[in-house]
């Protein structure tokens, strides 16, 4: 939040989970930076557990056809570490010519 009434101009950062509030741009950049720092921990986390637990995890760009998947994900729909290139249509290959209209319409759902 920027208060432009008085004098000098405030800046306010919230972290989340902190009731600590900053002002002033050299306290709230470094806060910005340690909780980049934490967020990345906590992802690199998520991402063990994950990965631990043999479950697969993926994000895809909407409005593109490029999709990223973890290691776990290539390796449950059958693909050597480092081969899926990151397209939908690698994954549609790999889905069964009597699911793919199925998948294909579910894509397509998303977006209407």
């Amino acid at each position: 939040m920027t208060d432009k009434t008085g004098p000098h101009s405030r800046t306010t950062g919230l972290v989340k989970g902190s009731d600590h509030e900053a002002t002033g741009s050299a306290a709230g950049g470094q806060q910005r930076i340690e909780s980049r720092e934490a967020l990345g921990q906590r992802l690199a986390n998520a991402h063990a557990a994950l990965e631990l637990a043999g479950v697969g995890c993926w994000d895809w760009e909407v409005g593109t056809t490029q999709v990223a998947w973890t290691a776990t994900m290539e390796k449950l729909w059958g693909f050597a570490p480092g081969e899926f290139d990151g397209s939908l249509d690698a994954v549609a290959a790999r889905i069964s010519d009597e699911d793919l209209q199925r998948w294909q319409d579910s894509v397509k759902a998303t977006f209407e």
